[in-house]
């Protein structure tokens, strides 16, 4: 038989058989896993194994494996996603972890905890995690000084030991929950110079300790390695734990060493080792261990038998194929929560900066580089120029734009900053008299132009063209052009703007770093320039680089002497300049080539640092340029920099002193700035296969599995000079005896220098990938086994899509790695050099497979992967495979509600004649889509069949002893029954697409490439016109409701709202919102968010108002506090902007009283002077039951507000409340947020208090960091009072998402573990009457936070929240509790209602086709055979149920008789079909006679 290791690491990718083709039992051989699995941990706990493994630099990190048999081992968890932020594990500045990381696990349980042990090199620690659940967390932390290669044990009399050490073997005593030291404990050298058993000479001093208590006795395990021997295990026993130990090898064979003692349920005992077997990896064997005197025996005649004897079952996976679709299951790791990460900014390439980009931009070069735009004509003039002898003429022009134009492909970066200047004269006697001139860029075709510069001149005179440009960081740079053109004119006259004009001194400088230098190029004389010691300086115009001048240095008395400039106060210590200078030289007795420097001083001769050099060769100019950081501790006094020729003991006057000349001089700052990083350990919401790890950290914010459903991308997020320093690089183990990966990439969104791929990854590291250089696509083979990565091949790339393959043989160490790459995925090239693999000590791993994606120029480029597929052989080109052809069937339009079917059939080609054990089939599902059942042609299939759903993957199974796929009157294979999963309520297209078909017998391949099922959904027309189904927002849609709040109480969200409604003139015709209405608090609940509950309208302001005082009820805000035992609820609200008013009751919804009488908090109130608009309420009951009042708002300065007034307005207020929560306590003190408007807010998240509100629209200054106009913005302190800091906006106006503006109200609550934000939008208003209008509605969306508790940005939407919980249909629901509807409105009831008697609402407004609907309710398992309702009728009519939608079966029809009123109440009821499971309940109402309005009023229902 063949490796059965093989089988075991992927036993479910390829799904081998469980026996051996004659029936017999298959067992394990060494090595049982053929991959990278070193210092293995392993424990049982009842009849499971469990084991940890060495990954060091690998995330997350220390894999928890579980097995049920010692051979079949998966990954079900990791210990930590990462241990730190240093720059050394985010591959940050040049720094790494390789090697480090993670070393030498410990697994031990003890009293129903797991605990894991384990150093780091990098973070200089040693980490103790425990959890109760090793394969799904939570875990918690313990941190203590570093150990080497540790063991953890838990003695018989309740204490706890670390042994650990290299050589010398220390036993430390932990207390007893092995969080710490145990102080006074033990802390001793127990096995002094253990190698020593095994020999006097040793490469490697013992360590790898693992120690065991068996029998009353201490086993100590550890490895060593004797001169001229081999890596070998040694044991040491006592029976007192701190000794004396006696020692012994126990097992020197073949290298395999290293682990501890297991063992079975029925009393055997194993060794689980490893064995170093080249780039592969180091590799775990299981070794049968006896007993005799005593001591173990490891191994058969001290040899590590290949057959375990321990039977296969195949289900093991260590490495794993993957299809990219999300897992369900999110990684129970610890999570290390990070604050934030001070950096330093992406590093940007030094080249460029302060050059010339520009090509021939003085024409002395004739046309070069220059071409004319939009059918202009170019021409070289001499008569007419600015300078030099050439000067550029445009004519026959048909635009503005239309002029001379330069393609500046890969001469331009994103994010950085250019200078554009030019000159420019006309002479057109018809053309007008002064006119503007533009200089235009574009970064691609069809992408906007912009005006980068501009300027204005006179007919017959030069004008310069100038203007400052910052690239975005995010601009695609496809194929950038400048174009020199006159002012926009969207309609050119011929002869006021298309004239013909002359151009000259086109320049583009990159200015991102400022230059430091004054006249750097000599064009202003010697300005700025003094001698440096003793030497003639003088300007030259005969010899100059570029320009008119540079400067000529004769006379020198030493090769220091020259040019010099004093850069006091322009340099700092600590920081990195780039300086560079053009040098030429002539002298005839001067040698033929010559080194140059740039010197640093400050001071006298000994202060002098070269800071750039470089060979000029004589009579040609060249670069002389360096790199120079200032020491830190360097106190500047008069820095200064120079040209010189290098420094000699004996210097000639001919070959050291002689003249030069100097042109182009530089320096630039360019010390990387620092940034705060924060977000990038943040969970992104995609979830992995846990085969996979990270090479080092990732950055979760620049890769997911949800962007793209159904493929991996990977997004650039810094630069990287090789795959060793890329961030996101992701990785699985490599296999032996042979392995084969094959990757499907799409590449059509890469960016001018980044590189995409599959690599053999290790220190020297191969891969095969996809270059982007400019617009061009190139399919490459990089070869880094010789250190430095060097490009083997390189081959155009012409289309989007391409496979790569990587195949490694590891057979009796072969250690070689091919590379291929495919434009359909099955026939194969190769490419480039075959790999020889060496597994090197810095990094301490086997060989990886990895998929990356780096940038070398700019970020922002991303890349998709569609699938990862691993094979457990190498197929090379594949030649021989026949290739079939299959198919997906069309699909129809579908309709976008639950449950509406699909069917797709699958066609392929026949079978050929041949002996097949398997047809295996994948399918990626679109999430909107669930599988109902899959039918199989039974016609056409021979074998036995199935079908399984999971994570988005469909996967069919035909296997048995004579698999067959013939055509018997169709091509047929099987149609696949697909269910709309729940309403999609716009437009869209998507697709099922066909994974792979797989046949295991023969060399058949399906090609799968074209086989997808295109989808055209259409919304379900329900006629419902704004919450459609399917969205969740607005929160209601038969109402209004504006500046909403809301609060947590009893399980349930109570909301609540300004009374905003519609005011109409004289003609019918909607006015703008007045605010006349807002005397009226509206309520609603939920306990799912979705399912809302209408409690209807209370009256508090006015003359029939519970506070009659008031005028207006602007702005409420609940709180409820626990009062002399009892829970009473305050409803605070704004009098229109004169005060601040408060109700009481005893539950949410009321009934309410007026308590004071009056206004609580006025402008009288202490603090309060200065309060613009007193109003817009919010309410914080802290933790301690303390209570404060956060209100305010408006601008200062009248009609008339100054800049000042905008920026600080100063009108926001806290107060603390007294203990009765109608009471003020102090003075109010005032709230410093900027650009302050209205709409306080207030809550406390770990014990920070964020404070927020919606900005002002006065105007901002350019070039500040104000916050953007109407939004929300936070601020963040550590006291409920304040200060607080300003950090910046959370939610955009409303207009940036729905299209209507206007101001904004917010309130920010947690339930349920989430936190979410309420907010308001005129979306209902302008859905029904075309416009906003200032009317407001309603909206809900998550709320999310970063580790440092910073609150991430967010995205309003009308899809809204996801529901929390199913309704519950068997106790009695409102039918005032609505998810969805059309053409009702609700009312007051006089049927008692289900919280409060004397409150409670029924719908009404009840036409023919109305409907309502609630969403998810939960039947279970039984199903429902009664539904009744409440209802009270006048004309009367039928409620139809139907499930899911509007177009959903009917499970029953309630008759609704005249009942003698519209408040006459009568429960009705009805048989309905048993339904089981969850379902949206749609309740669609039909008259039954002529009259068709207003049939009947609906209070509540119920299923029984």
């Amino acid at each position: 038989m063949r490796k059965v290791v093989l089988v075991l690491i992927l036993g479910l990718v390829l799904g081998c058989p469980a026996q051996a083709t004659d029936g017999s039992v298959v067992t394990a051989e060494n090595p049982i896993i053929w991959a990278d699995v070193p210092d293995p941990s392993v424990i049982r706990v009842g009849d499971t194994y469990y084991m940890t493994s060495t990954t060091m630099h690998m995330n997350p990190g220390v894999p928890i494996m579980k097995s049920a048999n010692l051979v079949d081992w998966e990954i079900v968890n990791y210990v930590y996603d990462i241990l730190g932020t240093s720059d050394a594990q985010t591959l940050s500045n040049g720094k790494n972890e390789y090697g480090r990381g993670s070393w030498a696990s410990s697994l031990a349980y003890h009293d129903g905890v797991f605990y894991v042990a384990f150093s780091s090199q990098t973070e200089g620690r040693t980490f103790i995690f425990k959890t109760k659940d090793i394969e799904n967390g939570p875990w918690e932390r313990s941190v203590l000084e570093f150990t080497h290669d540790m063991s953890l044990l838990f003695d018989d009399d309740g204490r706890v030991y670390l042994v650990h050490g290299g050589g010398d073997i220390r036993l430390l005593e932990l207390t007893e929950d092995a969080s710490a030291v145990k102080r006074g404990g033990i802390n001793q050298v127990i096995i002094p110079n253990a190698s020593a058993v095994a020999s006097p000479n040793v490469i490697l001093a013992a360590e790898g300790a693992h120690i065991h208590k068996i029998n009353g006795m201490y086993y100590i395990f550890l490895i060593t390695w004797p001169a001229g021997g081999m890596r070998t295990q040694i044991c040491f026993r006592s029976d007192k734990i701190t000794g004396p130990y006696e020692g012994r090898v126990v097992l020197m064979d073949a290298g395999i060493a290293q682990g501890g003692l297991i063992d079975t349920p029925d009393g055997q005992w194993y060794a689980l080792l490893f064995g170093d077997r080249g780039s592969v990896g180091r590799i775990p064997y299981l070794v049968p261990v006896t007993w005799e005197d005593g001591w173990p025996v490891l191994g058969v005649n001290g040899r590590v038998p290949k057959d375990t004897g321990i039977p296969l079952d195949f289900t093991s996976v260590i490495v794993a194929s993957d299809e990219f679709n999300q897992r369900s299951q999110k990684l129970g790791a610890y999570h290390t929560s990070i604050s934030s990460r001070v950096t330093t900014a992406p590093a940007k390439p030094l080249e460029g900066l302060g050059k010339e980009i520009i090509v021939n931009g003085g024409f002395e070069g004739g046309l070069a580089g220059w071409a004319g735009y939009l059918g202009a004509e170019i021409d070289l003039a001499q008569d007419v120029v600015h300078s030099g002898a050439n000067s550029l003429l445009v004519t026959n022009r048909t635009a503005a734009n239309s002029g001379a134009v330069q393609d500046l492909t890969g001469k331009l970066v994103p994010g950085r900053t250019y200078l554009f200047t030019a000159k420019v004269r006309y002479d057109a006697e018809t053309a007008p008299q002064v006119k503007g001139f533009s200089i235009y860029f574009q970064g691609g075709e069809g992408q906007s132009v912009k005006i980068v510069g501009s300027g204005v001149t006179g007919r017959g005179q030069w004008g310069e063209l100038q203007g400052v440009f910052k690239v975005p960081d995010t601009a695609v740079l496809d194929e950038p052009i400048i174009v020199i053109g006159s002012a926009w004119a969207p309609r050119p006259d011929p002869e006021k703007d298309l004239f013909d004009f002359y151009v000259d001194e086109v320049s583009v400088i990159d200015t991102t770093v400022p230059e430091l230098l004054v006249n750097g190029g000599f064009e202003q004389g010697l300005t700025g320039w003094t001698v440096h010691d003793s030497a003639d300086l003088s300007i030259s115009t005969a010899v100059v680089y570029s320009g008119s001048s540079s400067v000529y240095i004769d006379g020198r008395s030493g090769t220091g002497a020259g040019a010099q400039q004093y850069l006091t106060g322009k340099m700092a210590p600590g920081r990195t300049y780039k300086v560079s200078a053009m040098v030429y030289y002539d002298a005839p007795a001067a040698p033929a080539s010559r080194e140059f420097n740039i010197c640093f001083q400050d001071g006298d001769w000994q202060t002098i640092k070269i800071m750039g050099s470089g060979t000029i060769t004589k009579g040609r100019w060249g670069v002389v340029e360096g790199v120079y950081q200032i020491p830190e501790d360097l106190e500047l006094k008069e820095p200064r920099i120079f040209i010189e020729t290098s420094w000699t003991a004996d210097q000639h006057p001919e070959r050291d002193l002689f003249p030069f000349y100097v042109d182009e001089i530089s320096v630039l700052d360019v010390t990387p700035e620092e940034e705060v990083v924060y977000g990038e350990n943040d969970y992104n919401g995609s979830n992995l296969s846990l085969a996979w790890q990270w090479n080092h950290n990732p950055d979760n914010r620049y890769w997911s599995l949800t962007e793209r459903p159904g493929y991996l991308r990977l997004k650039t997020g810094s630069l990287s000079t090789s795959l060793l320093d890329a961030r996101n690089t992701l990785t699985q183990r490599t296999f032996g005896p042979e392995c084969s990966a094959v990757v499907a990439v799409d590449v059509s969104n890469m960016k001018h220098g980044d590189y995409a791929g599959l690599a053999a990854f290790q220190q020297n590291y191969g891969f095969v990938g996809v270059k982007m250089f400019g617009k061009d696509k190139s399919i490459v083979m990089v070869d880094a086994s010789s250190g430095t990565p060097v490009e083997a091949a390189s081959v155009p790339l012409a289309q989007n899509r391409v496979y790569l393959k990587v195949e490694c043989d590891f057979r009796n160490q072969r250690d070689l790695a091919y590379f291929y790459y495919s434009l359909d995925g099955y026939r194969w090239e190769p490419i480039g050099n075959t790999l020889r693999m060496s597994y090197t000590m810095p990094h301490f791993m086997g060989y990886r497979f990895a998929l990356f994606n780096f940038a070398t120029v700019s970020t922002g480029g991303y890349v998709d992967f569609d699938y990862f597929r691993v094979g457990d052989k190498m197929t090379g080109k594949n030649e021989s495979a026949v290739v079939l052809q299959m198919k997906l069937g069309e699909v129809g339009e579908v309709i976008g509600a639950a449950n509406y079917e699909v069917v797709i059939p699958v066609m392929m080609e026949a079978l050929p004649e041949g002996s097949y054990q398997s047809i295996t089939a994948s399918f990626t599902i679109p999430g909107h889509f669930t599988v109902g059942d899959v039918q199989f042609n039974t016609a056409n299939v021979a074998g036995e069949c199935s079908w399984s759903f999971t994570d988005s993957q469909l996967k069919l199974e035909v296997k048995g002893e004579r698999v067959a796929f013939a055509h018997n009157g169709s091509d047929l294979f099987a149609n696949l029954i697909l269910k709309v999963a729940d309403f999609v309520p716009a437009a869209l297209s998507t697709s099922v697409t066909t994974d792979y078909i797989k046949v295991d017998g023969g060399e058949v391949v399906y090609n799968v490439n074209n086989a997808v099922a295109s989808i055209n959904i259409k919304p379900l027309d329900s006629g419902a016109k704004v919450r459609v189904p399917g969205y969740h927002n607005p929160l209601r849609d038969y109402k209004l409701g504006a500046d909403p709040y809301a609060i947590v109480y009893n399980g349930r969200v109570y909301a609540y709202f300004s009374s905003d409604d519609y005011v109409f003139d004289k003609d019918g015709k909607l006015v703008e919102n007045n605010f006349s209405m807002l005397n009226k608090v509206y309520v609603i609940s939920s306990d799912d968010l979705v399912n809302w509950t209408d409690h209807g309208a209370i009256p508090v302001a006015g003359a029939n108002g519970i506070a009659k005082w008031a005028s207006g009820s602007w702005a409420p805000a609940a709180a409820y506090k626990n009062i002399d035992g009892q829970d009473k609820f305050f409803l605070y609200f704004a009098n229109t902007g004169a005060g601040i008013g408060v109700l009481e009751g005893d539950t949410p919804i009321g009934p309410w009283r007026d308590p004071l009488g009056r206004a609580l908090v006025t402008h009288s109130t202490p603090g309060i002077a200065g309060v613009v608009w007193l109003f817009d309420p919010a309410v914080l009951v802290d933790d301690d039951g303390k209570a404060y009042l956060y209100i305010g708002g408006g601008i200062p300065g009248g009609n008339n507000p100054t800049q000042a007034h905008y920026a600080n307005p100063g009108t926001a207020r806290v107060i603390q409340l007294g203990d009765d929560m109608i009471s003020t306590v102090g003075s109010a003190l005032t709230i410093d947020a900027p650009y302050m408007f209205e709409s306080s807010g207030m809550h406390k998240y770990n014990g920070m208090y964020y404070y927020t509100y919606c900005t002002n629209f006065g105007p901002r200054p350019s070039g500040t960091d104000a916050p953007p106009a109407g939004e929300i913005g936070y601020m963040i302190g550590d006291n409920p009072m304040g200060p607080f800091k300003y950090v910046g906006t959370i939610l955009k106006n409303p207009g940036h998402f729905f299209g209507v503006g206007g101001n904004n109200h917010q309130a920010v609550f947690e339930f349920e573990g989430q936190w979410y934000i309420i907010y308001h939008a005129q979306t209902v208003s302008r859905a029904v009457y075309g416009e906003g209008r200032g009317y407001r509605s309603p909206h809900l969306n998550k709320l999310e936070y970063y580790d440092n508790g910073l609150i991430k940005p967010v995205e309003a939407d009308w899809k809204g929240v996801e529901q929390v919980k199913p309704l519950n249909p068997y106790q009695r629901v409102e039918a005032e509790t609505i998810a969805w509807q059309k053409g009702i409105t609700t009312e007051p009831c006089t049927a008692p209602g289900a919280m409060v008697a004397g409150i409670n609402m029924n719908v009404t407004g009840i036409d023919d086709g109305d409907w309502v609907a609630v969403s998810q309710a939960n039947f279970g398992s039984e199903g429902p055979t009664i539904f009744e309702a409440n209802v009270a009728a006048t004309v009367g009519g039928r409620i139809e149920i139907r499930l899911d939608s509007t177009i959903g079966p009917v499970i029953g029809i309630l008759d609704v008789p005249v009942t003698g009123g519209s408040q006459d109440w009568r429960l009705i009821r009805c048989e309905v079909e048993r339904v089981t499971g969850i379902h949206n309940i749609f309740f669609m109402f039909k008259a039954t006679g002529d009259v068709k309005e207003n049939l009947f009023n609906f209070d509540y229902w119920q299923f029984k």
